[in-house]
């Protein structure tokens, strides 16, 4: 497994051909109230997620994949406030 810091919006690990990215462990907090969203591409993978200002979540290691991407597609967060977090994944 790998972990990688969340610090903007946007495509947070590359799609890789043939390959899917599954998260296993997740933590974000929000500076200003909004929502945020993770997205196969532009496939969603999860709702809306909304949270106060400096809310967040813990999404802690259960051994197994919170979400999966799609083949070859990118895992995405999109968010209109600044953001802060790790995840954990594996390219599977």
């Amino acid at each position: 497994m790998q972990s990688k810091a969340i610090t903007a919006t946007g495509t947070q690990i590359a799609g890789q051909a043939g390959k899917k990215i599954a998260v296993y462990a997740l933590a974000l907090t929000l500076a200003a109230a909004g929502t945020a969203q993770f997205l196969s591409d532009d496939t969603a993978l999860s709702g809306a997620i909304s949270l106060d200002a400096n809310g967040g979540f813990v999404l802690p290691n259960t051994g197994n994949p919170y979400f999966t991407t799609l083949v070859g597609d990118p895992l995405v967060l999109t968010t209109a406030v600044a953001v802060a977090g790790f995840l954990t994944y594996r390219i599977i």
